[in-house]
């Protein structure tokens, strides 16, 4: 019970730095995109070394969320050989000169439905302890195959495997305990492999395990295949050809003024009218006065009344109104989710939103 409580703290504390972390990376988020449109291509390779930061840093918020509730998961379609092969090309950074990361994707792979940044995650935690186990460096396999249940439902089984140290039976059981590492100390936190499983439960999916001492190891993800079969790809950049919004409105809530004023720059550069304000009880407010919009995108975690309570009332009272939920992780979001409302994690780009606004 004392472990169990101490877990709890450890996640409460990580969800609200993760919250906070994610209010700053938000912020960074939007004005990268509002200078990328304003200077062009002459700053293109500066803004893509602070995208791979951001996005860095938002993969060390999701580790500090890990242990709570408070997930927020964003949810897209994907063409797993596409995502894996982008993956496979972030992840080689991360090796030395005496490592190889061998990609081996399989032909006619099931279509997913995954938060995109957490498949990245779990996969980029298997290779970096793929790598810490070839101590004297060597070959590391990462591959994508269709598998087929035998109740006839396909799935995708994302198999990471290395020749290295290997894994003693004894262990096994234990490793994707939380903290728990078998690394030195100083090399390891022990929530890499904890992210893994977080990672495979919230896709309904399973991890298997193969290891022996200095036969090196095998870690296979099976995420069942999208029911769906859709087959694009939803990346993480701006899309290439702006779209023209002009004259949808939006009432845009948030109570971080560095946050609501980039979202409103950005929103306005696609041609949407924004009333942009900061906490529930002003944004029903405005609509008492007589604002009228298409949308409101509203924080989640706000003093006062939160979003979730806002778009409830916006719903009765102006049922035509369709609202996006925002959040830098909060246990509400979840909820939030179970009761049917479109929500976007952030730091979330215009790549993000957009889809979400353009489906009138």
């Amino acid at each position: 019970m004392a472990q169990a409580e101490k877990l709890r703290l450890v996640g409460q504390l990580g969800a609200g730095l993760a919250h906070d972390l994610n209010n700053i990376l938000q912020v960074v988020t939007g004005r990268l995109t509002i200078l990328r449109r304003r200077i062009g291509e002459a700053g293109e390779a500066d803004i893509q070394v602070v995208r791979r930061s951001v996005k860095k840093a938002e993969a060390l918020t999701r580790q500090l969320s890990l242990l709570s509730t408070q997930r927020t998961l964003t949810l897209r379609s994907i063409v797993p050989g596409d995502e894996l092969a982008r993956i496979a090309d972030t992840t080689k950074h991360l090796l030395g000169a005496q490592h190889t990361l061998v990609l081996d994707i399989g032909s006619d792979l099931p279509a997913l439905r995954v938060d995109p940044l957490e498949l990245e995650i779990a996969v980029t935690n298997l290779v970096t302890n793929a790598r810490d186990a070839l101590v004297q460096g060597g070959v590391i396999e990462l591959s994508a195959q269709a598998r087929l249940s035998p109740n006839g439902d396909t799935s995708l089984a994302v198999t990471v495997r290395d020749s290295g140290i290997g894994i003693g039976q004894e262990l096994q059981e234990r490793i994707f305990e939380p903290f728990f590492t078998t690394k030195p100390q100083g090399k390891g936190t022990g929530l890499g492999l904890a992210q893994v499983a977080a990672f495979v439960e919230s896709a309904k999916g399973a991890v298997e395990v193969i290891s022996a001492v200095g036969d090196g190891t095998r870690v296979t993800l099976v995420l069942p295949g999208n029911e769906s079969g859709q087959r694009k790809t939803e990346r993480g950049s701006e899309p290439s050809a702006a779209p023209d919004m002009t004259g949808t409105s939006i009432l845009l809530v948030d109570d971080n003024d560095d946050v609501r004023d980039a979202a409103d720059q950005l929103l306005s550069t696609y041609g949407f009218v924004v009333r942009a304000v900061r906490s529930g009880e002003e944004a029903l407010k405005t609509l008492r006065a007589g604002f009228n919009p298409d949308f409101v995108v509203s924080d989640i975690v706000m003093d006062g009344m939160h979003g979730v309570e806002l778009v409830r009332t916006i719903r009765r009272s102006h049922p035509h109104v369709r609202s996006v939920l925002v959040s830098g992780h909060s246990d509400i979001a979840q909820a939030a989710i179970k009761e049917g409302f479109v929500v976007i994690a952030k730091p979330y780009d215009i790549s993000s939103l957009l889809p979400v606004l353009m489906e009138r």
